[in-house]
């Protein structure tokens, strides 16, 4: 990764709500480094449905444990990564279709559904005792730079 133009970790106690707060604490800050980000409203969810999980299945909902959220910010993507207290990296179970979704008495489910299709790249991990969710957003002007970079190289 390139050097980082920003760098921030913040740790939250694990309790519902606490989802508001950071998405208020992140927007605030990307807001500051790319004013006018156009896909600031896909982080945002993309950040409420992964602290949740952290919360609900990382952390099992003992809210004595804190959910910590890293934004890592260079010239080319953001980086999520949040961090709970889970044993074990997720198992994920391939995906039901929609229309199953759709007919459940109780419909869950939906919080890895949308990070990854509104997220770039996603990834877990393990690090220092902790599981965590990695989520790359690209940042779009970046793309459009190498896009122009790259046809004026064919020209």
């Amino acid at each position: 990764m390139q050097d980082a133009q920003f760098e921030k970790r913040w740790s939250m106690p694990g309790v519902y709500g606490s989802e508001r707060v950071m998405m208020q604490k992140v927007a605030s800050a990307i807001s500051r480094i790319n004013p006018g980000e156009s896909r600031l409203d896909d982080m945002m969810t993309v950040i409420a449905e992964a602290f949740l999980n952290a919360i609900e299945h990382g952390n099992q909902s003992d809210h004595s444990l804190q959910v910590t959220l890293q934004l890592i910010v260079d010239r080319e993507k953001y980086i999520i990564r949040i961090f709970d207290h889970g044993s074990r990296e997720p198992v994920i179970p391939g995906e039901a279709p929609l229309s199953m979704k759709w007919k459940a008495d109780h419909p869950r489910g939906w919080g890895l559904f949308l990070i990854n299709r509104l997220a770039d790249r996603v990834t877990f991990g393990k690090l220092d005792g902790s599981v965590y969710i990695e989520i790359l957003f690209n940042r779009l002007h970046f793309v459009g730079l190498q896009q122009l970079e790259n046809k004026t190289k064919r020209s």
